[in-house]
């Protein structure tokens, strides 16, 4: 089975993810691409897709959304998987929940007629080195610090948990 690893990241928390689950397919048996949603044209080729967006001022990534859009039809026929990268899904609560599904369902929404078989959220990096410079000055404004928040664990089973519904 050949599965694309698509991602749109800022700073690289994203990229990083995805490249663990794509090594996590491939130990699963999978032939897997990692490809950034900048440099991948086309979902045809493959069995399986898995996309991630990194989230920043509440919306999923332009490329990764494009990229979903733009291959709706060829994804229709696809076993698909969705999962969103953001500092907030460390925090459990209700509204928190309620905000990233919502993140979920506009990539969901992107791609009309794809029903994912899996969707996650992980928590990323804030590097404030890598942010931009008013990005980094807001989130300084904010309180903000640099903080690694990804749980290599539960992406792992996330990614086991997605290899056993593949079947």
């Amino acid at each position: 089975m050949r599965a694309l690893v698509v991602y749109g990241s800022w700073a690289g928390s994203t990229q990083s993810i995805a490249e663990a689950i794509g090594k996590g397919l491939m130990e699963k048996g999978l032939d897997v691409a990692v490809v950034s949603a900048a440099d991948a044209k086309s979902a045809d080729a493959y069995d399986v897709v898995v996309a991630g967006a990194a989230i920043r001022a509440f919306r999923p990534h332009k490329k990764v959304m494009r990229f979903l859009n733009k291959n709706a039809s060829a994804l229709a026929g696809k076993h698909v998987a969705l999962f969103a990268v953001c500092m907030s899904a460390g925090d459990e609560s209700e509204e928190n929940a309620a905000q990233i599904k919502g993140y979920l369902q506009k990539m969901a929404e992107a791609a009309p007629g794809v029903e994912p078989i899996k969707t996650g959220a992980f928590c990323g990096v804030m590097d404030m080195e890598k942010l931009g410079g008013m990005a980094r000055f807001i989130i300084k404004r904010m309180g903000g610090e640099t903080k690694d928040g990804r749980d290599w664990e539960a992406i792992a089973a996330w990614t086991s948990e997605l290899a056993e519904a593949l079947g």
